[in-house]
């Protein structure tokens, strides 16, 4: 990071609203958790390009970073809104929704999420847990095989089938994927 960010800071240097440096900008701080700077690069961005999507959906992870969940959830909507592609935003969004116990309206985001790349693990991963935390665990074993055969070395994965496999009473099963 600390090299993508001297790269960045090179490009700002010799054009300071070049709009992927700061977008890449607001992103790392984001990453490392300073969102005060996260934001302010946000901000930026927001004056060059009205209604960015991406703006948007990092505004909404700053807000769902510090436990505001209702604001969260209004910048992806937002950011669906702009660009109705984008599955990050709708993984965001259901992510938000199970922090505010909306299960239901978090299974229908994440359906839409599939309808665009039915291969994404972070959906399907999600999809998932939605049905585990519903005790559909069977089924919820099912989806993460399905996101497991697309990314065989996830850990989260292997330890969700193995968790529901454990509360089928099925630990043989369970042991495999520990």
């Amino acid at each position: 990071l600390d090299e993508a960010f001297e790269n960045i800071n090179f490009i700002l240097r010799i054009d300071g609203k070049h709009y992927e440096a700061l977008r890449d900008k607001a992103y790392i701080y984001f990453m490392k958790n300073d969102f005060v700077n996260a934001k302010k690069y946000i901000d930026e961005i927001s004056k060059l390009k009205d209604n960015d999507f991406f703006a948007y959906n990092i505004k909404g992870l700053i807000y769902f970073k510090n436990s505001n969940f209702y604001e969260a959830k209004n910048y992806f909507e937002q950011a669906i809104k702009i660009n109705s592609k984008y599955i990050d935003s709708y993984n965001n969004l259901g992510v938000c929704l199970l922090e505010l116990e909306k299960l239901d309206e978090a299974f229908i985001i994440f359906k839409k999420a599939q309808e665009i790349d039915t291969n994404n693990p972070k959906t399907l991963i999600n999809l998932g847990n939605i049905l585990s935390l519903q005790d559909n665990i069977l089924e919820a074993i099912k989806i993460y095989n399905k996101a497991l055969a697309i990314d065989p070395n996830n850990q989260e994965i292997l330890s969700n089938i193995a968790i529901g496999y454990c509360r089928e009473n099925k630990e043989k099963e369970a042991k495999i994927y520990y």
